[in-house]
């Protein structure tokens, strides 16, 4: 058994142990005084001379993802704004800083203040003023009211600090609502105004392709990665205030042995506004496959099948720290090689019978669930339930109870529910922690309990490690363990080079027909290495892995048995690609 599922285990079980300080929940009302170079000068700013004006910080860093697009709609959304009507509406000056946390790679700082277009940035490279003020996760923002005048000695106040930014109309609500006039200099410092933070932007799932192996082997996987906070390319343009982002993919990956060509391809649209998110996404299958036989009772045949799909997410925030979730969709044709080649099979054997249906398998699912933002932006805690409907091409055995002998056909429809708790941690800026549990009670089987957890973690300027591992388990004997781990490698936050290594084990699939011969598979070991080439543009990106994918089950006990070439050794080449545009 691979080393990879304990290593990934004990190490986010370890970061989860690390002291840190996350996030705040309730701004403070007491600024800490600070006093920070401007990058590339000698000179400092100090809270102290700010006062009289609305400040505006901007925690960054090059390597934060979200930290290019947060950045950029501060600056057009925010200090242009300000900078135009020459304060806010009570004509309180507004200062915005953009603050630097990475003392390494000033190129690259350097590249990111360009792109996004800061005017005045100051230096944190210890961190200090970042920790002061409850900073846990990138992108963080600061609103801090130096303006209004209570006592003689009251100090400047914070009135907003947030993990994320998805709308800049929030920020300028409170920075709106500050009046230094109406305040009298010998009255006392007033209640904070009312702050409603927004949420950061739910981290986009990782959305699987249609099965193209086995059951029990790992599926292949959606070629374009979800964004991280950890690592990847800054570039982003800022859209409109409160303006919709539209994003479109296209996804294509296959499977090709000697006997067997397995693909799918998908295309997605997705449509997000600061609170409500929109996925439509269709897909087609192919699975084409070489039929031998190992009885003289059958022959030879080429089977092939397509498979159609579409579904549909969406997520709509129903309060400062929850989303709702929903979903639906619904398929026509094979999942799964394996379930196309047993239909030939008894197609071969009881075509013509009474009592053989030829099948069609298809199927629907619904889902819904709550997300909580129970720390913001660093810790999401979400309850989903998951409804699944099957229409399967069911096996056939023989009675030799009556004579002359009945075609028994078995079950053929399914009803599965499910149930999963997911948390998500982002421990420190360069460390994101999942783990997922899910139980899934199938008709006519026990239930089935899924264990997952995974890593992201920054480990250099240039290197990101993502590790996974899992556990799955359903009586009376199935048992499977997984593992992998990918590392990448970036050139000028454009060009992306990655190593994946995966391992699969299990003890064997579960067969609940009772056939006279045993059609579930038996155990198995599965082996993928990819290698990997992302490139990451102003709007688009496009990865592409290719990489070899070996398959070995354990010898069929029974001589007798008829699946010996289904469930053979096969040396498998995996190709997977995608592309993303977002305007």
């Amino acid at each position: 058994m691979s080393r990879a599922p304990l290593l990934a285990t004990t190490c986010m079980a370890i970061l989860q142990l690390l002291p840190g300080r996350a996030a705040v929940a309730e701004p403070d009302p007491a600024a800490t005084a600070f006093d920070l170079p401007v990058r590339g000068t000698n000179r400092k700013v100090s809270l102290q001379e700010l006062r009289g004006h609305i400040i505006v910080l901007d925690f960054f860093a090059h390597w934060c993802v979200p930290c290019a697009r947060s950045s950029a709609e501060v600056e057009n959304g925010i200090r242009r704004h300000y900078a135009a009507q020459q304060g806010n509406v009570h004509g309180v000056p507004v200062l915005v800083f953009a603050v630097n946390l990475e003392a390494a790679r000033p190129d690259k700082t350097e590249a990111f203040i360009k792109r996004t277009g800061m005017k005045q940035v100051l230096d944190d490279l210890n961190g200090e003023v970042f920790q002061d003020y409850g900073g846990g996760s990138l992108p963080f923002l600061v609103v801090i009211d130096a303006a209004s005048r209570g006592s003689a000695n009251s100090p400047p106040r914070i009135v907003y600090r947030r993990a994320g930014l998805e709308d800049v109309a929030e920020i300028r609500r409170v920075i709106d609502s500050i009046n230094a006039q109406e305040i009298s200099p010998v009255a006392a410092t007033p209640p904070t105004p009312p702050v409603r933070p927004t949420p950061a932007a739910v981290p986009k799932a990782e959305s699987p392709s249609p099965r193209a192996e086995t059951a029990s082997a790992p599926p292949v996987t959606n070629a374009v990665e979800a964004p991280k906070l950890v690592t990847g390319s800054p570039h982003a343009v800022a859209p409109p205030r409160g303006a919709a982002i539209h994003k479109v993919g296209l996804d294509f990956a296959t499977l090709w042995a000697s006997d067997i060509l397995l693909t799918d391809e998908l295309a997605e649209y997705r449509r997000k506004r600061p609170r409500s998110e929109l996925a439509l996404s269709v897909s087609h299958g192919y699975i084409g496959l070489h039929y031998v036989p190992e009885s003289d009772l059958e022959e030879k045949s080429h089977v092939e099948n397509d498979r159609f799909g579409f579904q549909t997410t969406g997520r709509f925030q129903v309060g400062d720290r929850l989303t709702l979730l929903g979903g639906g969709g619904a398929y026509d044709g094979y999942l799964d090689y394996r379930s196309l080649w047993l239909d030939e099979h008894f197609r071969q054997l009881f075509s013509g019978r009474q009592g053989y249906e030829k099948a069609h398998p298809w199927g629907w699912n619904v889902s819904g669930g709550l997300r909580w933002e129970y720390l913001p932006a660093s810790g999401f805690l979400q309850g989903d339930l998951i409804y699944q409907y099957d229409l399967i091409s069911p096996g056939y055995d023989v009675s030799l109870a009556t004579f002359p002998p009945r075609l028994i056909r078995y079950r053929d429809t399914y009803d599965t529910l499910g149930g999963r708790l997911t948390l998500e941690n982002v421990l420190t800026p360069r460390l994101r922690a999942k783990q997922e549990l899910q139980i899934t009670d199938t008709t006519d089987r026990q239930l089935r309990f899924a264990f997952q957890t995974s890593l992201n973690c920054a480990l250099a300027e240039h290197w990101v490690a993502r590790l996974a591992g899992g556990y799955t388990a359903e009586s009376p004997q199935l048992e499977a363990w997984f593992g992998g781990a990918t590392v990448e490698r970036d050139w000028n936050d454009t060009w992306f080079v990655s190593l994946t290594g995966r391992y699969y084990t299990d003890t064997g699939q579960i067969e609940n027909a009772l056939l006279a011969e045993n059609t579930a598979s038996p155990p198995l070991e599965a082996f993928q290495v990819g290698l990997g080439l992302r490139w990451q543009g102003l709007k688009s990106s496009a990865k592409l892995v290719v990489g070899p994918y070996f398959t070995r089950y354990d010898s069929i006990a029974s001589a007798a048995n008829s699946f010996g070439q289904l469930y053979q050794d096969r040396d498998w080449l995996s190709v997977q690609f995608a592309f993303a545009h977002e305007f």
